[in-house]
């Protein structure tokens, strides 16, 4: 499982971190890969371009990884209120959840690969 994060992208960054993901999963194509998409900010004002950024990476990220059959965008759709206060980081709750999300994923491709090597 690989997760960015959005001090990258708000570094604009986006291009360079499509990039380097794309060799990883190219390097690692015997490996399935779980690619978690970047949270946006909450810590900024609305007027900082960082969020759109997020976005801009996001969808990139998932055009791009598409063509490779070992890897998948496992999408983190944020709330506000399932973030710290200051903004930045999840909370316990949200942690929680997008563990159970990534459990869930890794139980699905298991049992998609038992299910190809049975026939």
């Amino acid at each position: 499982m690989v997760w960015g994060g959005t001090r990258d992208v708000g570094r604009n960054e986006t291009k360079k971190g499509i990039h380097q993901m794309k060799n990883f999963v190219s390097k690692h194509n015997q490996t399935n890969v779980i690619v978690m998409s970047v949270p946006c900010r909450y810590d900024l004002d609305q007027k900082f371009c960082v969020n759109d950024e997020v976005k801009v990476y996001n969808r990139k990220l998932k055009k791009h990884l598409k063509a490779f059959d070992n890897t998948c965008v496992l999408e983190v759709h944020t709330k506000r209120d399932l973030f710290t206060r200051h903004g930045l980081h999840m909370n316990p709750k949200r942690k929680e959840h997008m563990a159970k999300k990534i459990v869930m994923k890794i139980q699905g491709m298991l049992n998609e690969k038992s299910v190809i090597q049975s026939r």
